[in-house]
């Protein structure tokens, strides 16, 4: 009788405190859950076994591994009532599997323990993690999946939200000199406080292999065929992104875990010979020959060489040489890439119902005259406008042959411009092909007159719905809007809304289209004496406030920030005055609010000392990962913390922080995208001038100039 042993040592545990005092334990914990029949376990102390016994003969067997994380937070662990969870409920509109509400983010004491949101231990716990599990070729992994774990989408039977993210793959031996295994990321929601259960266990990744004995060596105990947690401390594997650290976010914040690996040890009684990777056979039998077979991956003759950026040659065979290679794109020498053909986008107001008509445009506002003065109920539709110039000049080199998806239930499962396959055979993949490339999200204020008395905001029946409402956002998303509240905005009236096609795909609005995107109602005033104005803030305004910071007006596109044209501006800013600002008096004289070097008027001014920082390092916890994008959304549009370093967050150094920071960091994380530029890696000043504010003592991550 053939005995495999398969071994998973120990529980991963780490102690930690949460802003409020609240000390979390968690562990990360592998188990065997197939196959069932002749499978003995046994547990000790930081050691799982698994013994599976093999027919005579049996070349493996097919197997799967659950990941587990095992949470305890006190106090909910001495005193469970304390974290009944009562506020974190979530409200399901009838037929409709979206939250519409969450008791942890209403501002209200809804179980009466004189704590209100955050501050109460039932909405604080476990938002996401980002793993590495390297396997070894004996474990011949073939799949990495998130369904029938918390991590699922809750119409799939998890928790995870629709603005969410989620990224699992199993890893491309090559991009990891080798090594096999498995990456996953996971945000449960990037607008809604979705927590892991506080006290017990979460099943939050499967993997799927073919333990093949034969890889092991005949006879005796084989050596150990690893399935390792990487250590936190160092790069993690590459999935299509940047190497994935192990890491869990609770409360904005990176907790790193310790880690105890796993292996499987197998007992062969005269196994399958070994794959002999120089002949054209299978030896070893198990329907793999050569470079095919897991047990070639680390021969010489089946190792790809890495690209050589400096020659005109085609090291590591896959059709592109050198800046052409997506292994050379982050390289100086390469530069960045222009986005193709040179995009053009604008924003303006429609009044959509009911029937208006439309005089001419003067100083950027359409006004509109509704024939029945009786008619009060009125909407407003916002329209974006995409232009991209090679695509207006030559429609046919943008037909988005290449940009296609296929649904599965309504949701996306390929895409065309992620594929890196010339679909059209144009000469150009992927982000190469204008086909692929356009606008990915926006972000905007609109400011109503008081007469206008605006009611709602909604996305509903435009693009920026849900593929599954009909528009053209998927399921790893994110979307805002909302009626702002005049109290926060020094009396303005008015909507925000920010959103993103799509977190993990190439979704893109069509190149040359016009395309609604929100839709806004009110009640006009009919003791109004004149016209009652809409119109989208500019550009170089704050914007209003909505649950978070102030939204300014920009559009994402190819993961640059490109400022519209706006039309229905009928109130301008004055050009303000008013006495100079001393930067160094501790006084606010020019009344804006701002003191010193918090003044935008001081940026760059002796008085105000530049300080050191790290870009992406949203959070100030001296580490670029999952976290801070979901910080900055966070800050953005849920009332989170602030950053203590604007610049900081400024990922793609463009001057300013909105939500194309966040989409930056999660796809040079997770999708291959560019680096952040200086300082990146390492603590420095920002060598490029902006009205970002990042001075002084704040940065406590990195030492400030002397």
């Amino acid at each position: 009788m053939n005995v495999l042993r398969v071994v998973f040592c120990g529980a991963v545990a780490v102690c930690f405190a949460g802003q409020v005092g609240l000390a979390q334990e968690t562990r990360f914990r592998a188990e065997l859950v197939a196959p069932t029949d002749g499978v003995t376990k046994s547990e000790t102390e930081g050691l799982n076994t698994a013994t599976v016994l093999l027919a005579e003969g049996s070349a493996g067997f097919e197997a799967t591994v659950d990941i587990f994380i095992d949470a305890a937070l006190e106090p909910c662990v001495s005193d469970p009532m304390a974290c009944d969870k009562t506020e974190n409920f979530l409200i399901l509109q009838e037929g409709n599997p979206v939250p519409i509400g969450f008791g942890c983010s209403d501002m209200t004491d809804n179980d009466e323990d004189g704590l209100t949101d955050a501050e109460d231990p039932d909405c604080r716990g476990i938002q996401g993690w980002s793993l590495s599990v390297e396997t070894d070729a004996c474990f011949g992994i073939s799949g990495a999946t998130t369904t029938g774990t918390i991590a699922a989408l809750t119409i799939a039977g998890g928790i995870r939200g629709f603005s969410s993210f989620e990224k699992t793959e199993v890893v491309n031996p090559a991009r990891n000199e080798g090594r096999f295994g498995a990456v996953t990321a996971v945000v449960l929601s990037l607008t809604n406080p979705v927590i892991a259960d506080q006290v017990g266990e979460s099943k939050v990744l499967v993997l799927t292999g073919a333990m093949d004995s034969s890889t092991l060596g005949p006879g005796g105990l084989s050596d150990p065929c690893p399935l390792e947690f990487i250590d936190p401390g160092v790069e993690g594997l590459r999935g299509a992104g940047e190497p994935v650290k192990t890491a869990i976010t609770v409360a904005g914040e990176t907790k790193i875990p310790a880690i105890t690996n796993l292996q499987v040890i197998a007992q062969i009684e005269g196994g399958a010979p070994p794959e002999d990777c120089s002949t054209e056979g299978d030896e070893d039998g198990n329907g793999l020959a050569d470079c095919d077979d897991p047990a070639c991956a680390e021969d010489p003759a089946c190792v790809v060489p890495p690209e050589d950026c400096s020659t005109e040659g085609d090291e590591d065979g896959n059709g592109l040489a050198d800046c052409e290679d997506p292994a050379c794109v982050e390289l100086p020498e390469c530069g960045d890439p222009p986005p193709p053909g040179g995009a053009q986008a604008s924003l303006r107001v429609e009044i959509t119902a009911p029937a208006a008509v439309a005089g001419e445009k003067a100083d950027g506002t359409v006004p509109y005259t509704i024939d029945s003065a009786a008619a009060t109920d009125v909407s407003a539709t916002i329209i974006i406008t995409s232009a991209i110039a090679t695509c207006v000049e030559d429609p046919s080199a943008c037909d988005m042959t290449e940009n296609f998806q296929v649904l599965e239930g309504g949701i996306p499962i390929g895409f065309g411009c992620a594929d890196m396959i010339d679909n059209d055979e144009d000469g150009l993949t992927d982000n190469e092909d204008p086909d692929c490339v356009g606008i990915q999200g926006w972000s905007y204020s609109v400011v109503t007159d008081e007469c206008f008395n605006i009611s709602a905001a909604t996305t509903m029946g435009t693009a920026g719905a849900l593929i599954i409402q009909g528009g053209l956002r998927d399921l790893q998303s994110f979307e805002k809007s909302e009626v702002v509240n005049p109290g926060r905005n020094d009396g303005l009236m008015g909507a925000v809304s920010a959103l993103v096609l799509s977190l993990t795909n190439p979704v893109i609005l069509p190149q040359v289209s016009e395309n609604p995107i929100l839709i806004i109602s009110g009640n006009l005033d009919p003791a109004s004496p004149g016209p009652c104005n809409v119109r989208i803030t500019g550009t170089d305004e704050d914007g209003l406030r909505g649950s978070g910071e102030p939204v300014k007006t920009a559009v994402t596109f190819a993961g640059t920030t490109i400022n519209p044209d706006v039309c229905g501006a009928s109130v301008q800013l004055g050009e303000g005055g008013g006495p100079e600002t001393d930067c160094g008096n501790g006084l606010d004289d020019d009344g804006d609010g701002a003191i010193d070097c918090d003044d935008s008027d001081c940026v760059g001014t002796p008085d105000c000392v530049a300080a050191n920082f790290i870009r992406g390092n949203a959070n100030d916890d001296s580490k670029v990962n999952i976290a801070d994008p979901v910080w900055i959304i966070s800050e953005l549009f849920r009332e989170g913390p602030a950053s203590v370093c604007k610049d900081a967050a400024d990922a793609n150094d463009d001057g300013q922080v909105d939500q194309t920071d966040a989409l930056f960091l999660i796809m040079h994380q997770f999708e291959m995208g560019p680096a952040p530029s200086a300082p990146f890696g390492d603590c420095g000043t920002d060598p490029t001038a902006d009205d970002l504010d990042c001075q002084g003592d704040a940065v406590t991550s990195c030492s400030q100039p002397s």
